[in-house]
């Protein structure tokens, strides 16, 4: 079921006009249960994605599928001496491009080198190690790309509670989306080159 507040959100996404009399008989019951003062404030910065979503284009490549973790991070490695033992949180696991394994881990960069926290190398040793996950000639877009879709997804699971004047919380990714609506995550400064 469509929460109140996550239905503004799927509305733009989809292309439907995201309006209080516009989403149809659905949301109409939804909206009606609801005020939806926080959404309004961040329907700018949604169309504004919407429309960098569109100016990106389709940048699907023939490559094929692959199986994909889906969220691949440090922290759902588990090392039991001086090897991996296992892989954890895979229910985002799912066929797709394999430069789409990379978001995860160059979105949690970009968050912790903006939270002053300093890794090592980590795109430039997967570079090293797995060249095909870079051998997209497009890659800095797709890349662009999958961090607008994975924040939108991420404000779905996470709607403001409040506008952002109202002190909405720093961390929340309605921040991030007004970055990636200027310029991709910048990769420079988590490693890829």
């Amino acid at each position: 079921m469509v929460s109140a507040r996550q239905g503004p959100v799927f509305a733009r996404i989809l292309v439907v006009p995201a309006t209080r009399d516009g989403l149809g008989p659905f949301y109409q019951d939804v909206i009606a249960v609801s005020p939806l003062e926080p959404w309004d404030a961040a329907s700018d910065v949604l169309d504004a994605a919407a429309e960098r979503l569109a100016e990106l284009g389709d940048l699907t490549t023939a490559d094929g599928a692959v199986l994909l973790h889906g969220d691949f991070y440090l922290g759902n490695v588990l090392i039991h001496g001086d090897r991996v033992s296992a892989l954890i949180d895979l229910e985002f696991a799912r066929m797709g491009p394999r430069d789409l394994e990379l978001i995860s881990v160059v979105r949690a960069l970009d968050a912790e080198t903006r939270l002053g926290i300093q890794r090592p190398p980590l795109l430039a040793w997967l570079a090293e190690d797995y060249p095909e996950l870079f051998g997209a000639a497009d890659l800095h877009r797709r890349l662009w790309q999958y961090a607008l879709a994975y924040t939108i997804r991420q404000i779905i699971f996470w709607p403001p509670d409040r506008a952002e004047a109202d002190d909405l919380e720093v961390t929340h990714p309605l921040h991030t989306l007004r970055r990636l609506i200027d310029a991709p995550l910048p990769l420079f400064a988590v490693g890829l080159y």
